[in-house]
């Protein structure tokens, strides 16, 4: 009989412990809207500056970024990569130009100066930068890119 009390006593305090270890969540939201190269958009910075508010009413970890140069884009990303350790779920929410060339994704920062797809590699951001990141270090990923695609 003491036996069954001591297998009961570890399941419930095992179940306690599971349910006060709250799920860790990242998330990455970028909105680009005011381009100076090509059309602005109307909408991605307050679908992203939306989307972020929401995420952190929800417990996520938000790490924002409105309107970013290449520069900017890249240093959001590199503090959002740093926080997927020991994440359980990621999400990734990017609202502005893209460009497909080859079967790869770009994520358009609002200085980009693009006359060819030579210019992409200097001047956009590879999706594949963050998805990689996000499968290589959390369970779960969800991604949503809102994104005017051209190719």
């Amino acid at each position: 009989m003491a036996v069954k009390h001591f297998f009961c006593f570890f399941f419930l305090l095992l179940l306690s412990l599971t349910s006060a270890h709250a799920e860790r969540r990242v998330a990455l939201v970028i909105g680009n809207s005011g381009y100076a190269n090509v059309a602005e958009l109307k909408n991605p910075y307050n679908d992203a500056k939306g989307m972020s508010d929401k995420l952190t009413d929800l417990g996520f970890d938000v790490v924002t970024g409105l309107d970013l140069s290449l520069r900017d884009m890249r240093q959001t990303v590199r503090e959002f990569i740093k926080k997927l350790d020991n994440a359980d779920l990621a999400l990734f929410f990017y609202a502005g130009h893209g460009i497909q060339v080859n079967g790869e994704n770009y994520l358009v920062p609002v200085d980009a100066e693009l006359s060819t797809h030579l210019d992409l590699d200097f001047e956009a951001l590879p999706a594949n930068l963050v998805l990689n990141a996000m499968e290589q270090s959390t369970k779960v990923n969800l991604v949503f890119l809102d994104a005017c695609r051209n190719n």
